[in-house]
């Protein structure tokens, strides 16, 4: 991966979110009600091979959030970190991947949007597919090998079979 894409990654990421919340919170602060929502992925469950450096800045978002949300307590303001599984977008059906080679099928993005929104009130980190909670109850080390073998299964063509 060249440069200029991995800035791109952190740029959004990280940064986009950092500056988003910086820009919004205050305002929601002030007004005494709000709520902040971050994307974020299954991949910030554990180190994925295959997507290492957007792993990272996933696992980023998640820790962001559930900080700002500790912080925010008490102000009328929640802030919510949503754990999504693959989301069948026009993004995603760019991509070289065969669904079939997915531990699962990509979800609707609207599905996720209308958990996120229920589950904003509680805050925190949110997994938003059945098979993320199985992800996470598992030990460290083998939840890295599990997501890496799955995502670097779905590009053969860079990982081999």
């Amino acid at each position: 991966m060249d440069a200029a894409t991995r800035r791109r990654i952190i740029d959004v990421n990280c940064g986009a979110t950092a500056d988003l919340a910086s820009w919004a919170l205050p305002a929601m602060v002030d007004r005494g009600r709000g709520g902040f929502v971050a994307t974020s992925s299954g991949s910030a469950l554990a180190g994925t091979a295959g997507v290492a450096l957007y792993s990272a800045t996933k696992a980023y978002s998640v820790n962001l959030v559930e900080a700002l949300g500790w912080e925010l307590r008490g102000t009328g303001v929640d802030a919510l970190a949503i754990v999504a599984p693959a989301m069948d977008t026009p993004a995603f059906r760019s991509w070289a991947v065969d669904p079939d080679d997915m531990m699962s099928r990509p979800v609707d993005p609207r599905v996720v949007v209308a958990g996120g929104l229920d589950a904003l009130p509680a805050g925190g980190r949110w997994l938003a597919d059945p098979g993320l909670e199985i992800a996470a109850g598992v030990e460290r080390a083998a939840r890295v090998d599990l997501m890496s073998e799955a995502t670097t299964g779905m590009y053969p063509d860079l990982f081999g079979p």
